[in-house]
């Protein structure tokens, strides 16, 4: 419900600014921030990524992206195993930059307010036997981003991006680095 406040918060801003929807898809290494201890890293894809985005002027813009995540955690005798279901909007600020005059990626920062629910944690031994289980949990997180983006126009109408972003929780959490393509139309 939060998430909804804030995103209510930010459209009066936005209807006379240049607005854009939307899909992504990415690839990307996560590792959960688990209390009881270390964990692995797991390499997942993400077809499902929406955006809203709106220009506030040339070289700035604000966007909200949502997107749903599955992760299988693997288990050993450090590392603790579990699957964590991902429920995501980032919230972001991007400025363009002018490297050159054909090069002008846009970097940006932003927050990630997300719904974690963690099943099934436990370690086992190289043969597989459980060594110790945990209780599951289920947390709101917030994150900080970083990213560079970079805009290539399709048509008048339409943008492709590809974006490398880092995701670091505050405190527990999914810490990530993911590639994403986006497409984008005006609208």
């Amino acid at each position: 419900m939060k998430i909804i406040y804030l995103l209510l918060l930010l459209f009066p801003f936005s209807v006379f600014a240049e607005s854009m929807i939307g899909y992504g898809i990415s690839t990307g290494t996560y590792r959960a921030e688990d209390s009881e201890g270390p964990t692995a890293n797991a390499d997942e894809q993400s077809i499902a990524r929406f955006f809203y985005a709106n220009k506030l002027h040339r070289d700035s813009m604000w966007y909200a992206e949502y997107y749903q995540l599955s992760l299988e955690l693997p288990a050993n005798d450090t590392n603790i195993g579990q699957n964590v279901d991902i429920k995501a909007i980032n919230i972001g600020y991007l400025k363009r930059y002018a490297i050159s005059r054909n090069i002008k990626p846009w970097l940006g920062a932003g927050f990630n307010l997300s719904s974690n629910q963690y099943k099934d944690r436990h370690t086992a031994d190289s043969d597989g036997y459980l060594l110790k289980s945990y209780k599951d949990l289920e947390e709101e997180n917030i994150s900080a981003f970083a990213e560079i983006t970079f805009s290539f126009d399709l048509s008048d109408d339409a943008l492709l991006n590809a974006r490398i972003q880092h995701i670091e929780p505050l405190s527990h959490g999914v810490l990530s680095n993911t590639f994403t393509l986006m497409f984008l139309y005006k609208i």
